[in-house]
C-alpha cells in the first residue's frame, strides 16, 4: 500500500481551527497580499473576506441544496474529499487576484474570534479556479490550481465511489452558497471603476437577482480560492494571567518514503500587551478552564417593594417591584459576578430612587410641617399629602358660598369645626430652613454687621461702603512715553493671551453643547425605538 503524502494527513491544528469557526457566526478574516506600483516597489495590501470553511465541504442553506439537488449534474458532489485547505470566494475582475499572482501566490490570512479572544494566522499559498471549460479546456491558472489542490485531498472514511465527483460540481455548489443577491453581484459592473463609466455591456447592472446556478454572466466572474497553509499560529488571550502563543509549521517534504511528522510544533512567548488591553480583556471576561468559586449569597425576600415609576405613569400592576428589605448573606469565598437581570433590577431600584427624591423636595418646599413643636421628628412626605387633601376636602365640604345681593360680593358661612382645623394649622411651626454659612473671601474687605431690625429706623439711611473700597487705587499711566509704551504692550501680550482662552473656552462649550444634543437625539432615537417595539409586540405582529 503507498503511504499518504505529507498533505494528506489531518494537520493537528485544523480540529481546533474547525471547533472556533463553528463557534463564531459569519465568520470573516482579513487577508494580506503583495501589490507592486509603478516604480516597482511592493505595497501591503489587506481586505475582509468570508471564510467558506475547509475545501470542499459545505454547509449548505436548506435553499442551496435544493438548487443543488435540482441544477447540478447528479445532484451534487459526493462527500468524498476533505482537507486543510480554507476557501474563500471572490470575483476574477477584483485586483486580489492580480496581486496574488503576482506574488508567487503567497498570502497570509488572520482571523479574529472576539468571543473566544483568540487570533488566528495562516500563512501560505491561495490558488483559484472555476473558469468556465471552453471546450472542455481549462486555463492553465485552472490547471495548475486543480494539481495543487490535489496533492492535499485526502479520501473521508465513508466516502462513495458510486457517484463521480467534478471540479465543476464544486464550483457550482460554492456558488450556491450564496443567496440569489449575492449571485447577482457577480453580474454587476467591474468593481473599483467609476461609476460615470457606463459598461457597455447591457447585462452588468445593480440589484439582479440570481435563481440559475449555471448563469453564464455570473459564472465567467466566479471564482473559488483555496489557501494551502504553511504555517499556522495561534494566540490565546482568553487568560490575560497565562497568554499562550503556538506555531505549527509545515516541514513534511514530497517524498512518499519520508516517515517524520510534517508538522513541526512549537511554543513561543507572546508579545507584550499595554494595560489598557489588558484591562479590556479582563472587561470582557476570562475564558479560563481553571475552577473558580462563586458562591451565590443567599436571599431572604420580603414583601414586594414600591411599584417602579413606569408602571405608576401607565396606572397598571408592576411586574419589576423588588423584595423590599432584603438581606445578603454572603461568604467569605470570591463571588460571582451579577448577572444582567439583577443589573437591571437595580438599576430599575436607582431610577425610583431618583423620582421619590424628587417628590419628596417638591412636598417638602410646598407643604408646612404637620409636625408639632415638642416633636423633633419631620413627617413623612406620604403623611403630609394626605393631611393636606383632607383638609382641602373639608374646607371645600363644609363652606358653602353664596353671592351677596347687591355688592355681588361673596358671603362664606362660617364652620366651627372648619374655624377651629384652619386655626390650628396657623399655629403649626413652619420647616426650618437651615442656611450654609458663606466661606469669607481673604481678599476682600470684611463688610459691615447688618443693624439690627427696627420698625422706628430712618428709611433713608447712609448705605454701605462700596466693596472695593479698601483697595488700593490702580496705579496712574506713566509719563515718560517710553515707559507708557512698554507698559502697554505687556498688556497687550495679557490680552491677546486672555483672548485666546476665550476662543479656546468657547469652541470647548460648542463642541460640548453639540456632543449634548447628539447624545439627547440618540437617547431620544433609542426611546423611540423601544416604545415602537413595545407596541408592535403588544399587537401580537
Amino acid at each position: 500500500m503507498t503511504p499518504p503524502r505529507p498533505r494528506e494527513i489531518k494537520a493537528p491544528w485544523r480540529d481546533l481551527l474547525a471547533s472556533h469557526l463553528k463557534q463564531t457566526p459569519g465568520y470573516e478574516f482579513t487577508l494580506g497580499t503583495v501589490e507592486y506600483n509603478s516604480d516597482g516597489e511592493p505595497v501591503p495590501r489587506v481586505r475582509t473576506c468570508g471564510c467558506r470553511g475547509f475545501f470542499p465541504e459545505l454547509e449548505l442553506h436548506p435553499s442551496g441544496q435544493e438548487d443543488v439537488k435540482q441544477q447540478a449534474q447528479g445532484g451534487g458532489n459526493p462527500p468524498k474529499y476533505e482537507s486543510d485547505l480554507l476557501t474563500f470566494t471572490t470575483d476574477v475582475r477584483m485586483e486580489k487576484l492580480s496581486q496574488i499572482v503576482e506574488s508567487g501566490y503567497h498570502v497570509e490570512a488572520v482571523f479574529w474570534l472576539q468571543d473566544l479572544m483568540t487570533q488566528w494566522r495562516v500563512k501560505g499559498r491561495a490558488f483559484a479556479f472555476g473558469e468556465p471549460d471552453a471546450e472542455n479546456l481549462d486555463s492553465p491558472e485552472d490547471t495548475k490550481a486543480k494539481i495543487r489542490i490535489t496533492e492535499c485531498l485526502r479520501y473521508k472514511d465513508d466516502y462513495d465511489e458510486s457517484k463521480e465527483w467534478t471540479w465543476d460540481n464544486v464550483v457550482t455548489e460554492y456558488f450556491a452558497n450564496h443567496s440569489p443577491m449575492m449571485r447577482g453581484s457577480f453580474r454587476c459592473p467591474p468593481p473599483g471603476t467609476p461609476r460615470s463609466h457606463v459598461p457597455s455591456d447591457p447585462s452588468l447592472k445593480m440589484g439582479q437577482k440570481v435563481a440559475d446556478l449555471h448563469d453564464p454572466v455570473a459564472r465567467a466572474n466566479f471564482r473559488v480560492v483555496a489557501i494551502i497553509p504553511d504555517e499556522v499560529e495561534r494566540l490565546d488571550l482568553s487568560d490575560m494571567n497565562n497568554v499562550r502563543r503556538e506555531k505549527w509549521e509545515f516541514v513534511g517534504s514530497d517524498d512518499p518514503n519520508e516517515s517524520s511528522e510534517p508538522w513541526a510544533h512549537c511554543e513561543l512567548w507572546p508579545p507584550h500587551f499595554p494595560p489598557s488591553l489588558r484591562s479590556k480583556a479582563n472587561d470582557l471576561g476570562s475564558f479560563s478552564t481553571k475552577a473558580v468559586n462563586t458562591t451565590v449569597p443567599k436571599v431572604v425576600k420580603k414583601r414586594g417593594g414600591p411599584a417602579c415609576s413606569d408602571c405608576k405613569s401607565k396606572k397598571k400592576r408592576c411586574t419589576h417591584r423588588g423584595a423590599e428589605g432584603e438581606t445578603e448573606v454572603a461568604s467569605k469565598a470570591t463571588l460571582a459576578p451579577a448577572p444582567a437581570s439583577a443589573m437591571k433590577t437595580r438599576k430599575r431600584q436607582r431610577e425610583g430612587t431618583i423620582k421619590l427624591c424628587f417628590s419628596t423636595s417638591k412636598l417638602t418646599a410646598n407643604v408646612m410641617d404637620q409636625t408639632p413643636a415638642s416633636d423633633d421628628v419631620p413627617p413623612s412626605p406620604k403623611k403630609v399629602k394626605i393631611e393636606k387633601t383632607t383638609t382641602k376636602k373639608a374646607i371645600k365640604a363644609k363652606t358653602t358660598a353664596t353671592k351677596a345681593k347687591g355688592k355681588g360680593k361673596t358671603a362664606i358661612k362660617a364652620d366651627p369645626e372648619v374655624d377651629e382645623q384652619i386655626e390650628s394649622e396657623k399655629n403649626l411651626h413652619p420647616v426650618k430652613r437651615v442656611k450654609r454659612k458663606q466661606a469669607a473671601n481673604p481678599s476682600l474687605p470684611d463688610r459691615p454687621a447688618p443693624a439690627a431690625d427696627n420698625a422706628d429706623a430712618d428709611v433713608t439711611s447712609t448705605p454701605p461702603a462700596p466693596l472695593f473700597a479698601a483697595l488700593d487705587p490702580m496705579p496712574d499711566h506713566p509719563t515718560d512715553a517710553l515707559e507708557g509704551a512698554m507698559r502697554m504692550s505687556v498688556h497687550t501680550v495679557w490680552s491677546q493671551k486672555l483672548q485666546t482662552h476665550l476662543t479656546e473656552l468657547k469652541a470647548n462649550f460648542q463642541a460640548a453643547k453639540e456632543a449634548t444634543d447628539a447624545a439627547i437625539a440618540s437617547a431620544d432615537a433609542v426611546v423611540e425605538t423601544v416604545e415602537i417595539w413595545e407596541a408592535i409586540w403588544r399587537k401580537g405582529q
